[in-house]
């Protein structure tokens, strides 16, 4: 598999308008949780339309789903007071992530590793 170097970007700007509305969702479902939910739905069908944004898609996707766990660890552990801490680590790790890859968005290029946890910027 040929490797992506980060200069690669969309022919179309248009291209990248799912996956700024997906990062708006998340954002706001830290107020209004259901928007997150909306999020990972508009993400998975918005994809496979254009590579480079399926980067980014693909990151989206992973990051609903691995909070969603860490939120539901947070609240089984919540009675025996270490789930308010998970909690703190799942919005202080959200708000990174959301922050690190909008910025690759607004250069609108591809996200380098969609795999990652995003805790780190990978060269």
């Amino acid at each position: 598999m040929p490797k992506i170097t980060p200069e690669v970007t969309s022919e179309n700007n248009e291209d990248f308008m799912p996956a700024k509305i997906i990062y708006g969702l998340y954002a706001a479902g830290y107020f209004i949780g259901i928007t997150s939910l909306a999020g990972v739905i508009y993400a998975y069908i918005s994809r496979g339309k254009d590579p480079i944004v399926d980067t980014h898609l693909t990151f989206q996707i992973r990051t609903f789903w691995i909070s969603f766990l860490i939120a539901l660890v947070a609240l089984i552990t919540m009675f025996i007071g270490i789930g308010l801490l998970i909690f703190l680590f799942l919005l202080v790790w959200g708000l990174h992530a959301s922050l690190l890859v909008s910025c690759w968005l607004t250069m609108e290029s591809l996200f380098l590793e969609p795999n990652t946890l995003a805790l780190w910027h990978a060269k």
